[in-house]
């Protein structure tokens, strides 16, 4: 899309909002930069990352300041393409005010859906998802049906570029179909809030004017997947990011019984969540509960050398000899080398030999 002038209008004029979108996330991403020169990790979450313990703690602007917030250069510059390529468009078709409603509920939607089932996300893909939906709308009631949609060279399109993005939340760690699926969902019913199809004689043409029925549903429906989001008792991730929380408040009863009851569903998303858990448990001086942690993200097949450092300095504090030696042994035999702990373990199977080894 080129920066020409539409009906005498500057871009500036033409699609105001698309404008500002994509100048307030380039602004934060660089900002986050020069915050953090050493990682914009801290920046991200002081600066409003969704994360479930902090909107079930009553951060409620996360789902919205997320939209803006990008974790890496590749992140930004995809969104922003796409935004780019559909955005302005949109806004040209409808209008400034009913393109923002669409945009901001499909991506409060997205976030909503996204921290339901895991710790964190960002990103404005939940939105850009929305966008597509919404496309993918008016094409239906274009066409009549998704079948002529899928025939027709445009229509098909946005199919594919929807399918693209949920495969990519299941071959890419940490990109979130839910918030995509949130997106997508959040945008088809926004779009049929504030720009209707028309039935009767008028079939296949979209109304200017919005459906209050459709809105009213929409804000009852936002504010279920919210009050969902805010305590998710079926999502194992925010159990054990809530055990490390439980940890460092002190009540390290609650905080095993949250790892227990994580134990026993599956995860939502990979275990490297758990890990992250046990290092904040660790930081607080949680020892045990740090311990639990590393253990259940070791039984969910993490194999990074960094958990088998962490998990053995645990087991090292409590003075389990027998234990530690099991414990590099196990990972010896992955083919994992924990280098700083090769010398102990040497001295720990030689005390072994000798029968000197404390429990």
């Amino acid at each position: 899309m080129s920066f020409e002038r539409w009906q005498g209008r500057s871009p500036l004029e033409a699609f105001p909002v698309s404008i500002g979108l994509l100048g307030a996330c380039a602004i934060l991403f660089v900002a986050t930069d020069l915050a953090f020169p050493d990682g914009r990790g801290e920046a991200i979450k002081m600066w409003g990352m969704n994360m479930q313990t902090g909107f079930s703690h009553g951060e409620v602007w996360r789902p919205v300041t997320a939209m803006f917030l990008h974790g890496g250069f590749l992140h930004i510059l995809l969104n922003m393409y796409a935004l780019w390529q559909l955005c302005p468009s949109l806004e040209r078709t409808i209008g400034s005010a009913r393109f923002a409603a669409i945009y901001f509920g499909a991506g409060i939607a997205g976030s909503l859906a996204s921290i339901a089932f895991e710790p964190a996300s960002l990103g404005a893909s939940g939105a850009i998802c929305g966008i597509m939906a919404t496309f993918l709308r008016f094409e239906r009631v274009r066409l009549g049906s998704f079948r002529a949609v899928l025939r027709d060279p445009v229509g098909s399109q946005f199919f594919v570029w929807l399918f693209i993005n949920i495969a990519f939340g299941f071959t890419i760690a940490r990109v979130s179909n839910a918030g995509h699926i949130g997106g997508i969902l959040g945008g088809w019913a926004v779009s049929a809030a504030v720009v209707p199809a028309l039935a009767g004689r008028d079939r296949g043409r979209l109304s200017s004017k919005p459906s209050l029925l459709k809105s009213i549903l929409f804000f009852a429906a936002l504010a279920a997947l919210g009050a969902a989001a805010a305590r998710p008792a079926w999502s194992s991730a925010w159990r054990v990011q809530a055990a490390a929380e439980a940890a460092i408040a002190g009540d390290e009863s609650r905080a095993f019984e949250l790892v227990e009851a994580a134990r026993k569903a599956p995860l939502a998303r990979e275990p490297e969540w758990v890990f992250e858990a046990g290092i904040s448990a660790q930081k607080a001086e949680k020892n045990r509960v740090a311990e639990a942690l590393y253990e259940l993200a070791d039984e969910r097949g993490m194999r990074h050398p960094a958990l088998g450092n962490n998990h053995a300095m645990m087991i090292e504090k409590r003075g389990d000899e027998r234990a530690l030696l099991a414990h590099l042994r196990k990972w010896r035999e992955r083919g994992v080398e924990l280098e700083d702990w090769q010398a102990q373990l040497r001295e720990l199977e030689a005390r072994e030999a000798r029968g000197e080894l404390q429990r």
